[in-house]
């Protein structure tokens, strides 16, 4: 080969290498760019949603303004992950959505917010309406956030527990105006049987069709007052968690999940215990509801 040749050679492999070298590169900035926040402008309906957890769960909803391109926001947003106190808090007194303000301009005018800087938090109820703003400058501590500060900002504002007694009579008087049976169910401490029970009840999909047919109660030992007294007002014995009470009149059925239910053949009896309560009190249940939260229960049952 002669010299120009070779040379030629040569810098097709050196130009060949540095594309590969920048492909290689775009590819890893690309993975490593954060992704918490929403860029495609549908923050509004995250919020709907968020509310709507927040009304059944008794939580508030914690909006932070932002973006993916917010080193302060990324700082605050690992703070919520990595410190185990703030992020119990965090995610059993709120719901977070993550308000990316470019991709949503003037939202926050809405909730009155006057936004100087991001991350900006804003506290709302489940109705919406504004319960506090934060500017998180003062949070601030080095390059970071100071987590004493930030979890007393998150106590300070968190809901007040909700009397189970009263909830449950309330929803009692709902179930009863719409003519519809009331299904509670409990839950204590964190548990695979107790959060796929949340998470099946929690789903889009799911609650569209058991609120046509149920009024629906959630009742959190850790999070509400009085449940001991709401267990002996319902003759509730068992210590088995998480149980399930369907009333409709003065009929009465309860069942419990089967425990170690990440198990298909417990899963499986788990739902047949469901569906033949879905059929007894809500006899004008669609197949295709059915079929519908067939196929959510098990999708939320089956984990790895």
């Amino acid at each position: 080969m002669n010299a120009p040749a070779a040379c030629s050679q040569r810098i097709c492999i050196y130009l060949l290498t540095v594309i590969f070298c920048a492909q290689v590169c775009i590819a890893e900035e690309a993975a490593a760019k954060p992704s918490f926040y929403d860029e495609s402008g549908n923050a509004q309906e995250l919020i709907d949603q968020a509310c709507a957890r927040a009304q059944r769960d008794g939580k508030r909803v914690l909006l932070q303004y932002g973006g993916n391109w917010c080193t302060w926001c990324v700082y605050l947003h690992h703070l919520y992950e990595s410190d185990p106190e703030i992020n119990k808090t965090l995610h059993s007194e709120y719901e977070i959505v993550y308000v990316d303000v470019r991709s949503n301009r003037g939202i926050e005018k809405q909730f009155g917010a006057e936004i100087q800087g991001v991350p900006f938090l804003t506290v709302i109820e489940p109705d919406g309406s504004v319960v506090t703003h934060q500017s998180t400058v003062p949070l601030e501590k080095g390059r970071g956030h100071d987590p004493k500060l930030v979890l007393a900002f998150l106590n300070q504002w968190k809901p007040a527990p909700r009397d189970a007694v009263e909830e449950y009579e309330r929803a009692q008087e709902t179930a009863h105006k719409a003519n519809n049976p009331l299904w509670t169910y409990y839950v204590d401490a964190p548990t695979f049987e107790s959060n796929h029970l949340d998470d099946f009840v929690a789903d889009k999909s799911a609650v569209a069709i058991l609120e046509k047919h149920f009024v629906i109660l959630k009742i959190d030992e850790i999070r509400m007052q009085n449940v001991d007294a709401l267990k002996q007002k319902l003759k509730i014995t068992s210590q088995q968690r998480p149980w399930n009470r369907i009333q409709n009149g003065e009929t009465i059925l309860m069942f419990q999940f089967l425990p170690h239910n990440r198990y298909e053949n417990a899963v499986q009896r788990n739902w047949k215990s469901i569906n033949a309560a879905l059929q007894k009190y809500s006899p004008q249940m669609s197949e295709a509801e059915l079929v519908t939260l067939r196929d959510v229960f098990f999708k939320k049952s089956i984990k790895e």
